[in-house]
């Protein structure tokens, strides 16, 4: 079997980051990696949850993939990651997680 993919994050669109925050960490064993203004970042066992403005961002799935500058130039995000959105066939919304240029082959 081939190796398979890795999900990096999800992330929802919520209307209020910090009521947001208070809610998923009241209802779930997660933990609050970073927040700022416009965005939140949870980590659970197996995911992080990111908390999008949706004036900011669209709710979208980011997926980890080598060649991720393929699909479009990669920039810097939160947490130091660099990525490029695309989308699927239905018009959802897809990040896709690379390497930092330097790094690219």
């Amino acid at each position: 079997m081939d190796k398979l993919g890795r999900i990096d994050h999800i992330a929802l669109s919520v209307a209020d980051i910090k009521r947001s925050i208070k809610w998923y960490m009241t209802s779930f064993p997660c933990r609050l990696v970073s927040e700022s203004a416009r965005e939140a970042v949870l980590e659970f066992e197996n995911i992080r949850l990111v908390l999008v403005l949706p004036s900011q961002e669209p709710a979208h799935l980011a997926v980890v993939k080598e060649d991720a500058h393929t699909y479009g130039e990669l920039r810097e995000r939160s947490l130091g990651i660099w990525t490029t959105f695309v989308a699927d066939p239905t018009g959802n919304v897809v990040e896709l997680v690379g390497n930092p240029p330097n790094e690219l082959v």
